[in-house]
């Protein structure tokens, strides 16, 4: 798909936000086509627009499937770091199967690189997440349970602890849909070499060996591109262990057939080491020979194409960056405010100008609400900038908390902040005043850097009314800071409510 894009330091020209889907769809497509470096510009993109449209349950899952791009092209670090972005987004929007999935590739990672115990952490906390989901939440949890239960019970072997396997393994076996679902049918492969090595290990060698024919019959087609490799290197594996010629070469010629396929460096390096080992159980010494010539020239070769792609990786994200990243970051400039994460003075002129003419052109009611903490400038003198950062986002999160959204939340300058209602009444802006001093407080209380020093309070001053024809926003928000203005020269902590359009009439609790 070919893009022209232009951008302008005045006006920087952005994509429609529901393109997310679109470029997500295309990378994994393109991704399962092992075009790896195409679905990765895609997953980007994607992800991007996400996060851009607070789309969170597609955002965890774009970085999920890129760190699985990353990975099978070798980039293990930045894969970590897409997956542990999207693990963190996931536990803080409550998204569980983002958590489950995620946790999982964590794991398996591990386990790719031998270190089993360190894979347990992630798997196991994985599979709390499952039992505690009710699996009509998502239709993939029955398949991600009965995944999460296989890689545990591979750990648990690799460990030496085949007993503690087997109980997972059980698990993974009373899963009843595989050959229900092509989902779900990719992973059997996986499953059965799994259950093969399990009871090699438990010294059950005979039913071991009653597998080999299935086996290899399904390493020549049930080829999952995720898990083929690993699939694949424990199959050899066990066909080592068990020195059944026959179905171990079979088995090496289908992985070669494979790797030949699919031109990735590092499938063909795993393919011919797979023939060494042949070589050298059987003592081929000249084959070998051969096969040792063959893997040096391919690890020389894996080493160019491997800087090759980074060079690439590095173009790529210069590339993103000028184009993509640069649309972020020119709306968080111009809208977002960096410390706390809501509306700055810009957002709140063009979304005021909005909604107040919204408000005359339906007859309704629209309120202001002007926030302000009591003796902030004394506690920021006496505990430093950052405690004084502290209390401000303290009341911002009590304000999302209690508003269920900062999408109309703005801070003005300092620690003062502003709220937009719609559809409001005086008992709603009562209950609204009430409901945040109360809060506040116990917020307080949960934060480490706050509990223990002195209270935080917050004066409120709310204007309301029906704006009319000649009205300007500029009315309500001075009507607000009167309002203000008196809970200040009445002790603080405290909320006065006037109605604008007559300011000499208070409306008060």
């Amino acid at each position: 798909m070919t893009e022209q894009e232009k951008t302008t330091t005045e006006e920087p020209v952005t994509e429609p936000e529901d393109h997310g889907l679109e470029y997500l769809t295309e990378g994994r497509r393109r991704f399962m086509d092992n075009d790896m470096r195409s679905a990765m510009h895609y997953l980007r993109r994607a992800a991007i627009l996400f996060e851009l449209s607070h789309d969170y349950y597609h955002y965890c899952e774009t970085m999920n499937v890129l760190g699985v791009a990353l990975a099978a092209n070798g980039n293990e670090p930045e894969a970590m770091d897409h997956y542990l972005d999207g693990l963190d987004c996931a536990v803080q929007h409550n998204i569980p199967i983002s958590s489950i999935t995620i946790l999982n590739n964590i794991g398996s990672k591990y386990q790719q690189f031998g270190a089993d115990e360190r894979a347990l952490e992630y798997l196991l906390r994985a599979s709390e997440i499952v039992e505690a989901t009710p699996m009509d939440a998502d239709d993939r949890l029955p398949l991600w349970r009965l995944i999460i239960d296989m890689n545990i019970a591979n750990a648990y072997r690799c460990l030496g602890r085949p007993e503690e396997a087997q109980i997972y393994m059980d698990k993974a076996g009373r899963f009843n849909a595989w050959d229900d679902k092509d989902n779900v049918r990719i992973f059997y492969l996986s499953y059965r070499v799994s259950q093969a090595n399990l009871l090699w290990d438990l010294g059950e060698k005979i039913e071991a060996r009653k597998m080999l024919p299935e086996l290899v019959e399904l390493s020549m087609k049930d080829r999952n591109v995720s898990n083929y490799l690993q699939d694949m290197t424990d199959l050899l594996s066990l066909l080592e262990k068990v020195g059944e010629q026959s179905y171990w070469e079979m088995a090496l010629q289908s992985f070669e057939q494979y790797a030949q396929r699919h031109n990735s460096p590092d499938v063909k390096i795993a393919s011919l080491e797979g023939w060494l080992a042949y070589f050298k159980y059987y003592d081929m010494k000249a084959k070998y020979k051969k096969a040792c010539v063959l893997h040096t020239q391919l690890t020389l070769e894996m080493k160019a194409v491997k800087n090759k792609e980074r060079v690439d990786e590095m173009d790529l994200k210069v590339t993103m960056r000028e184009k993509d990243v640069t649309t972020r970051k020119y709306k968080a400039l111009a809208n977002i405010d960096a410390l706390t994460g809501t509306g700055n003075r810009n957002k709140l002129e063009s979304d005021s100008a909005i909604l107040f003419q919204n408000a005359i052109r339906e007859d309704t009611f629209l309120a202001i609400g002007i926030y302000d903490l009591d003796h902030f400038k004394q506690k920021n003198d006496a505990y430093g900038h950052l405690i004084g950062d502290a209390y401000m986002t303290c009341l911002v999160r009590v304000l999302d908390k209690t508003l269920g959204t900062l999408d109309r939340v703005y801070r003005f300058g300092g620690d003062e902040f502003i709220v937009i209602l719609t559809d409001v009444n005086r008992k709603s802006l009562e209950e609204l005043a009430e409901k945040i001093r109360k809060t506040l407080h116990e917020e307080q209380q949960t934060d480490d850097m706050l509990k223990d020093l002195e209270e935080i309070t917050v004066s409120q001053g709310y204007a309301y009314g029906i704006p009319e024809e000649g009205d300007t926003i500029l009315d309500l928000l001075d009507t607000a800071d009167k309002a203000l203005y008196q809970v200040k020269e009445n002790g603080r902590d405290h909320y006065r409510i006037f109605d604008y359009q007559d300011i000499n009439k208070l409306i008060e609790k």
